[in-house]
């Protein structure tokens, strides 16, 4: 499955983290039983970022650390998260503000890459 992630509300993010937790612990959260990958653009990348200065999204308020901590603990159980050039080139983020984890992976654009994905069966799932 490919979760789609363009919105920056924290809240909605939490609820997708929470979604991916739920469906992972029903297959005994082993990832040979299913694979899950979270597609990001627009203002989804701003969770997987080392800072939020010089971003579109330099002012949000939330707790960062905590929501990027459940990103990580889902990372073992085989999720993997695609973040879109396009996105980065278009906002003047720079891509070393990505923070350095081996799970956070590049994609030329965000919806090329669920297009192409769904095309290879994944299922589209976005919470809202």
């Amino acid at each position: 499955m490919v979760y789609h992630a363009d919105f920056g509300d924290p809240n909605r993010f939490n609820q997708m983290l929470t979604n991916i937790s739920n469906r992972l612990s029903v297959y005994d959260n082993d990832p040979f039983k299913v694979k899950i990958l979270v597609v990001a653009h627009g203002a989804g990348v701003q969770f997987f970022l080392k800072d939020l200065e010089g971003t579109p999204w330099a002012n949000a308020q939330y707790d960062r650390e905590a929501i990027f901590s459940r990103v990580k603990q889902l990372a073992p159980l085989g999720v993997e998260y695609y973040l879109c050039e396009i996105t980065f080139t278009r906002n003047n983020i720079p891509k070393d503000k990505l923070r350095p984890n081996e799970f956070l992976k590049w994609v030329p654009s965000g919806v090329g890459a669920l297009g192409e994905l769904q095309a290879k069966g994944y299922a589209y799932i976005k919470v809202g």
